[in-house]
């Protein structure tokens, strides 16, 4: 289907000749399908018995004389629609909204139902003819009746909630254009119709709007009014939750999402597909960022100390993110980078993880070392267990020279090195133990407090300088 047309159906949706109605039928017919309004005295239909008497006249009746029912509102919207779908399609499917409330209903209100309205509209809609093609220009006719709480917006906008998740609408997801007349109905109607299809089908939803003194139909700006505003809002609430797999798929354009696919790609470690979506980015007003990112990127990614900063950064976003295990995963390779970083500096040879045991075992068995390898020897972990300090480079042993060269280092990573026990305990590594904000906090015996300066003292530590992803979303203020 290529169009879809939602009418909202309202008294003043169709309009007859009174004159040519009694001139036809009689004044004793006719003059109980209309009353007057006491403050001004003006005469007015009364939709439901003006409807059922229209179709009471049968199918010749709309034959010879369908030409005298008027539609003030949905004629210049016909004639629009003619003017702007190609010659080659229709109007595949119209829905008509109108009222229809029980009998036990204030009359005022009651007489005033436009269901009979539709009806009469369907009618005239299905023998429409394209005025150039002569062809069919209304393919379906099909009726939504509102029976109750007609005038309540937060009803109405439930009710079209539920409509429009019924399988009967399923298959307006895949339609490009929605064409929404809205004008004629009770207010809660229109807006509750409206804003769900705004909410639903967001741009392909298209308004339109019938001046009746020109007689002229137009479209309104304001669904991408609409659009842009919930745009921003999403773009506004992913921004803050570093949800940069989310601002991919909004609608704004490609060089913010290339923007946010960078720094998807950053957070991911994946320094190559950062460089690339970087280079992807074409907009001239994105030449500076494209520039300051490049220069940072590869600042980040020089050595392990620049990336254990970047790491820093990225594992206080999961724990933003509520992502326990992922933070965790990732202050594992801090705890470890720390206290790599702070015991190599005692000794007399360049780390290397491989070839561990044959330096190490050199430096140890140096007499001027011989306190040193007393005090491993001595040094139990894990409930007594005996140190092995040549067969590998671990944080317990890097821990153990720590304590032995620098006890204040040690034993700051003695309070952090609870986090790498916790990711051990988890999914992330060897076990199936959950792990929430109160398990890390109970792991190191702080509170929320103690927490954030436990982090702050981390990251004087690193030295990590300014988060690169506060400025990246920086980047993100006014993108539409």
């Amino acid at each position: 289907m290529q169009n879809i047309l939602f009418i909202t159906i309202g008294t003043r949706d169709i309009k007859v000749d009174k004159d040519w109605l009694v001139e036809k039928f009689g004044e004793e017919n006719v003059a109980p399908l209309y009353s007057t309004n006491p403050h001004n005295g003006q005469e007015f239909p009364l939709p439901r018995k003006l409807g059922a008497f229209l179709l009471e006249q049968g199918a010749r009746f709309f034959k010879e004389h369908g030409g005298k029912i008027k539609l003030p509102i949905i004629a210049p919207c016909i004639q629009f629609l003619e003017r702007n779908i190609p010659a080659a399609e229709q109007v595949d499917e119209v829905w008509l909204v109108s009222t229809n409330q029980s009998e036990g209903e204030d009359p005022r209100y009651w007489l005033n139902d436009t269901c009979h309205y539709a009806d009469v509209i369907g009618k005239l809609l299905s023998a429409y003819r394209h005025s150039k093609t002569k062809q069919s220009f209304f393919s379906k006719i099909r009726h939504i009746k509102v029976t109750e709480n007609v005038a309540y917006l937060d009803v109405m906008f439930e009710k079209f909630n539920k409509d429009l998740s019924n399988r009967k609408f399923q298959h307006l997801e895949n339609a490009p254009r929605i064409w929404l007349l809205n004008q004629g109905g009770i207010d809660a109607i229109n807006y509750g119709l409206m804003l769900n299809m705004l909410y639903r089908y967001s741009s392909k939803t298209t308004l339109l709007s019938v001046n009746e003194k020109t007689k002229s139909c137009t479209v309104l700006d304001f669904t991408k009014q609409f659009t842009l505003e919930q745009e921003k809002r999403r773009l506004a609430q992913a921004v803050e939750r570093y949800d940069y797999a989310a601002i991919k798929s909004m609608d704004l354009s490609e060089s913010i999402k290339m923007l946010a696919a960078y720094a998807e790609a950053r957070l991911n470690f994946d320094f190559d597909a950062a460089l690339d979506r970087l280079q992807q980015m074409t907009d001239v007003d994105f030449r500076k960022i494209q520039e300051t990112e490049m220069l940072d990127l590869k600042k980040a990614s020089e050595n392990d100390a620049s990336l254990t900063r970047e790491l820093f950064w990225n594992a206080k976003i999961k724990f933003s993110q509520e992502a326990y295990v992922d933070f965790v995963q990732r202050f594992f390779r801090i705890v470890e980078q720390l206290a790599m970083e702070a015991a190599t500096r005692f000794l007399d040879f360049p780390y290397n993880h491989n070839t561990w045991t044959n330096d190490f075992g050199g430096f140890i068995n140096k007499p001027e070392n011989q306190d040193l390898k007393i005090h491993l020897d001595n040094t139990k972990i894990y409930g007594g267990k005996k140190l092995d300090y040549l067969s590998m480079a671990s944080v317990p042993v890097f821990n153990a020279i720590l304590e032995f060269y620098e006890p204040g280092t040690h034993a700051f990573i003695k309070r952090i090195d609870p986090l790498r026990t916790l990711r051990n305990k988890g999914i992330g590594a060897h076990g199936w133990s959950p792990i929430s904000r109160q398990h890390i906090l109970d792991e190191l015996k702080c509170n929320e407090q103690e927490l954030e300066e436990l982090m702050e003292e981390v990251a004087e530590r690193l030295k990590v300088g300014d988060d690169p992803f506060e400025r990246i979303n920086q980047y993100f203020g006014n993108p539409l």
